[in-house]
Protein backbone atom coordinates (compact mmCIF):
# COMPACT_ATOMS: atom_id res chain seq x y z
CA UNK A 1 0.00 0.00 0.00
CA UNK A 2 2.73 2.32 0.80
CA UNK A 3 4.46 1.71 -2.80
CA UNK A 4 1.37 2.53 -4.27
CA UNK A 5 0.56 5.45 -1.87
CA UNK A 6 4.37 6.56 -3.33
CA UNK A 7 3.47 5.86 -7.15
CA UNK A 8 0.47 8.23 -7.27
CA UNK A 9 1.98 10.98 -5.14
CA UNK A 10 4.92 11.22 -7.65
CA UNK A 11 2.43 10.69 -10.67
CA UNK A 12 0.37 13.49 -9.28
CA UNK A 13 3.38 15.75 -8.91
CA UNK A 14 3.06 15.95 -5.05
CA UNK A 15 6.54 16.09 -3.17
CA UNK A 16 4.72 14.95 0.00
CA UNK A 17 1.68 13.44 1.12
CA UNK A 18 -0.14 13.32 4.47
CA UNK A 19 -0.17 9.98 6.24
CA UNK A 20 -4.00 10.07 7.59
CA UNK A 21 -7.08 9.59 5.05
CA UNK A 22 -10.51 11.14 4.85
CA UNK A 23 -10.85 14.71 5.79
CA UNK A 24 -8.57 15.24 8.53
CA UNK A 25 -5.44 17.39 6.93
CA UNK A 26 -4.28 20.14 8.78
CA UNK A 27 -6.90 23.63 8.68
CA UNK A 28 -3.42 24.93 8.08
CA UNK A 29 -3.33 23.60 4.52
CA UNK A 30 -6.41 24.81 3.81
CA UNK A 31 -5.76 28.73 5.22
CA UNK A 32 -2.22 28.45 2.66
CA UNK A 33 -4.20 27.42 0.14
CA UNK A 34 -7.14 30.19 0.60
CA UNK A 35 -4.11 32.81 1.23
CA UNK A 36 -2.55 31.71 -2.30
CA UNK A 37 -5.87 32.07 -4.02
CA UNK A 38 -6.75 35.34 -2.86
CA UNK A 39 -3.44 37.23 -3.38
CA UNK A 40 -3.93 35.75 -7.07
CA UNK A 41 -7.43 36.85 -7.26
CA UNK A 42 -6.61 40.67 -6.15
CA UNK A 43 -3.87 40.65 -8.92
CA UNK A 44 -5.53 40.32 -11.39
CA UNK A 45 -8.50 42.48 -10.45
CA UNK A 46 -5.56 44.72 -10.17
CA UNK A 47 -4.64 44.03 -13.36
CA UNK A 48 -8.13 44.52 -14.99
CA UNK A 49 -8.53 47.38 -13.07
CA UNK A 50 -5.61 49.31 -14.84
CA UNK A 51 -6.29 48.01 -17.81
CA UNK A 52 -9.96 48.90 -18.36
CA UNK A 53 -9.06 52.71 -16.55
CA UNK A 54 -6.57 53.38 -19.07
CA UNK A 55 -8.62 52.21 -22.22
CA UNK A 56 -11.48 54.74 -20.61
CA UNK A 57 -8.82 57.21 -21.01
CA UNK A 58 -7.68 56.17 -24.28
CA UNK A 59 -10.80 56.12 -25.57
CA UNK A 60 -11.56 59.66 -23.75
CA UNK A 61 -8.88 61.32 -25.14
CA UNK A 62 -9.63 60.48 -28.82
CA UNK A 63 -12.82 61.67 -28.23
CA UNK A 64 -11.56 64.83 -26.95
CA UNK A 65 -8.76 65.15 -30.39
CA UNK A 66 -11.08 64.00 -33.03
CA UNK A 67 -12.97 67.54 -32.39
CA UNK A 68 -11.91 70.94 -32.36
CA UNK A 69 -11.78 72.29 -28.75
CA UNK A 70 -14.23 75.40 -27.98
CA UNK A 71 -14.86 77.30 -25.68
CA UNK A 72 -17.19 80.38 -24.93
CA UNK A 73 -15.98 84.07 -23.93
CA UNK A 74 -17.71 86.45 -22.03
CA UNK A 75 -20.07 87.61 -24.45
CA UNK A 76 -21.47 83.98 -25.25
CA UNK A 77 -19.49 83.80 -28.17
CA UNK A 78 -18.13 80.39 -29.33
CA UNK A 79 -14.43 80.47 -30.27
CA UNK A 80 -12.38 77.55 -31.39
CA UNK A 81 -9.00 76.42 -29.11
CA UNK A 82 -5.63 74.96 -30.63
CA UNK A 83 -5.02 71.70 -29.30
CA UNK A 84 -2.07 71.57 -26.90
CA UNK A 85 -1.19 68.18 -25.82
Amino acid sequence: MAELDRLVTKKAGFDRVFTVTGQTYPRVQDAAVLSALAILGAAVHQVYLQYSTYCIYVKCREKVESKPMEAIDSNGRVYELSNIT
